[in-house]
Formats: structure tokens, sequence, C-alpha cells
């Protein structure tokens, strides 16, 4: 079952599958180098990584080198989670880095995922929106998740849920329900358990 992680630069991807993962899997996306191809994470009874090379074989190479590795092809990390083991996360790179085949690429890991998780901070912006409404058409199961909402009060959180469901549905786009999470922050509102449990219940089924 695999997931999409899709979102614009800094919307907190990668600190989202280390969360999932319970484990610090990927780099964070603060470092100065960005990913720009996609990562598969997935259960591995050790860890390990790989690197798509040109003849299309995935060869191992060091954890160290990952974000160098991810500068130019598509990568895959086997890590011991206790998720299940047919679940298998993707970060997609962000689709306004300016790297030039950014949205492309975003497009075609979405294209091929068996769900998509959109990651949106504060407010969803018209860039981001505009991405979302041609990526509904695929048909693809859509979950929309407000990360970095540790500094925000409990009503700025209602806030930018009911602004971002409102905005979505004016897109045609009518999402189930909206995640508020945080890998940080333990509390009442951080649902990161929650949507954990449901990749869990859709990658089971």
């Amino acid at each position: 079952w695999r997931v999409a992680v899709i979102g614009a630069f800094k919307r907190g991807k990668s600190s989202l599958i280390n969360g999932l993962a319970g484990t610090r899997v990927l780099p964070d996306e603060s470092s100065e180098v960005e990913l720009r191809f996609p990562v598969h994470v997935r259960y591995g009874s050790v860890p390990r990584t790989y690197a798509l090379s040109d003849d299309a074989a995935w060869d191992e190479i060091p954890a160290s080198e990952m974000l160098e590795a991810a500068q130019r092809t598509p990568l895959l990390v086997e890590t011991p989670w206790d998720l299940p083991r047919e679940l298998v996360l993707v970060h997609a790179p962000p689709f306004d880095s300016g790297f030039s085949l950014a949205e492309e690429i975003v497009t075609a890991a979405a294209a091929s995922a068996s769900e998509i998780l959109a990651l949106f901070s504060r407010q969803l912006s018209d860039r981001e929106l505009d991405l979302y409404s041609r990526l509904a058409p695929l048909g693809k199961p859509m979950t929309f998740v407000h990360t970095i909402a540790d500094n925000e009060t409990p009503s700025d959180r209602r806030n930018v849920v009911n602004l971002a469901d409102r905005y979505l549905r004016e897109r045609g786009i009518a999402p189930p329900r909206i995640f508020t999470v945080s890998p940080r922050e333990q509390g009442a509102w951080n649902e990161l358990g929650a949507l954990r449990a449901t990749l869990v219940a859709h990658a089971e089924e």
C-alpha cells in the first residue's frame, strides 16, 4: 500500500514520516540539501538504503549518502518498524523547490500511489490548491494533514482546518477528514496516532 506524502517546501514531510515510523529514518527537510527525487520507506529487518542505478537496479549505499543520492535518483530505505510490511511511505520532493522537474515528479509519485497524504501548514496557498486540484482526478484517496501546528492555539488550529476544508470544497475536493499532527508535541489535539492508525488499517485491508 504505497502512500505518497506530498507538499510544498518545509511542510514537514520528513518529520511526519519519521513520526509515523517511530524513528529518524529521513534527514530533516530544513537541511540545506533538498530531496529532488522520491524516497520510498518500507519495512526491512535491518536499516538499509538503496539508490536506483542507471541500469534500474537498487544498489545499496551508506545512509550518510542519502541526501546526495536523492539529488539525482530515487531512493529506497528499509527500516525495522512495527507498521505493516505492506505499507510503503513515499517522500515526494517539494513541488515548489524550483527544480524544473519537481511538479512532474510529484505528479508521477501521486499517480503510482495507492493513497495520497497532502500536507499543508497554516493556510493552503493557491499553488497548493492548484496542484491538489490537478491530482484529484487521479481518483486516489486523498487525506489532508495540517502539520507544524505546535505553536498554534486551539482556535488557530480549528480555523486552519475549517479554512482548508472550505478552500478544498470550493475546488471540488471533499476531504473525508483533515488531520492536525505534530511529530514533536504531545496533546489531545495531536492526531498523529489517529493518522498512523488510519494508514495501518488501509494497508492491512
